[in-house]
């Protein structure tokens, strides 16, 4: 099958009958406009209210670490989802049974569909992703860790990616001993040709910026979508003590050859950056989608390359399904059976 007839079939599917069935029991089920789903404009997500509706939602809303309560989308022949696929998602046909699985109307929210050492990732995580809920940081550090992954196949490394604890805990004065045995090897390889460093910050708030360390040009860019005059210094005073950090990991005797044409005190490289085209949005609750956004760039690391729009509901799917697929997660093979056998009961309800 074609992506093409793919992603007509479940716009086909998954559209929204003129009344909706019976919600589900934890959220409040609101209308939705149909023409929402079959392809004009998508709802500004970030504007919609949330509504805690009982105790079992703040089970939920504990286990999301950032999430709410779910709005379901609908139903189609008495198949229930709490985020449903589009057509612009452009999603192939296994992200759609994928899709189907994590955001069908089920109860079981603390089975776990993410495992990979002793990180599990339950539904109710995923369910994080759907709208208007703020991601898990779980999402965050999984699609941190997959490109850190990535980057590693390359030898010499040129990419470093960590994760958001290792803000958390230079912020919070760790010895550069402890920080360099929890961070080094496995998030920072030695390597000779360092290209780029990407940091993500995440603040008390759960607002969130992206700094990037340009080793090949001498520049260090910050990436935030929440950028205000009132946060500016105290962001500037936390990211140059990231820096002093990332020095002193840059002038050991394993890595100082990338730094042949430039410092290895990366706080000489002049002030930091803002480029122009990083969209502003000072009272955003979403920035953790954007930083998701600009982790999954394909190709090389270019500012100037980096996209400054996003389809929002797309990327949320995305990210969710992508993160059920990777190779690292110990019980993909086991979701994609489940999810393939609750796909045939679903084709088999149209017919």
């Amino acid at each position: 099958m074609s992506k093409l007839e793919c992603t007509t079939k479940v716009c086909e599917m998954f559209s929204l009958p003129e009344t909706c069935g019976i919600p589900l029991k934890i959220p409040k089920l609101e209308p939705i406009d149909s023409k929402h789903i079959i392809g004009e404009e998508q709802p500004d997500c970030t504007k919609l209210a949330i509504t805690q509706q009982n105790s079992l939602t703040n089970v939920i809303v504990s286990s999301m670490g950032g999430g709410s309560a779910f709005k379901p989308y609908g139903m189609v022949n008495g198949f229930q989802m709490v985020f449903r696929p589009t057509v612009h998602m452009d999603l192939t046909l296994e992200e759609c049974k994928i899709a189907a699985y994590i955001y069908g109307k089920n109860d079981q929210y603390l089975e776990i569909l993410f495992k990979f050492s002793t990180l599990e990732v339950p539904r109710a995580g995923f369910h994080s992703l759907s709208p208007v809920y703020t991601p898990n940081v779980d999402i965050m550090n999984i699609i941190l860790m997959s490109a850190s992954m990535r980057a590693c196949c390359v030898l010499p490394p040129r990419l470093w990616y960590t994760p958001s604890v290792f803000a958390d805990d230079v912020l919070a004065m760790r010895p550069f001993n402890v920080i360099r045995r929890k961070y080094m090897n496995r998030w920072m390889p030695s390597t000779s040709h360092l290209e780029h460093v990407f940091v993500p910050v995440c603040e008390v708030t759960y607002t969130w910026y992206l700094m990037v360390v340009d080793v090949k040009h001498g520049r260090v860019y910050c990436l935030d979508v929440t950028r205000a005059p009132e946060h500016r210094d105290r962001r500037e005073r936390d990211m140059q003590t990231i820096l002093l950090m990332l020095g002193q990991f840059f002038k050991l005797e394993t890595n100082i050859l990338s730094f042949t044409h430039v410092s290895a005190d990366p706080t000489t490289w002049g002030p930091i950056k803002y480029p122009d085209g990083v969209p502003s949005y000072p009272e955003c609750n979403d920035s953790c989608l954007w930083i998701l956004n600009w982790i999954q760039t394909e190709g090389k690391f270019k500012v100037s390359n980096l996209p400054w729009q996003m389809d929002r509901l797309k990327l949320r799917m995305k990210t969710a399904t992508k993160i059920v697929l990777l190779e690292c997660n110990e019980v993909r093979a086991t979701v994609v059976s489940k999810a393939d056998a609750a796909w045939g009961k679903l084709i088999r309800m149209r017919e």
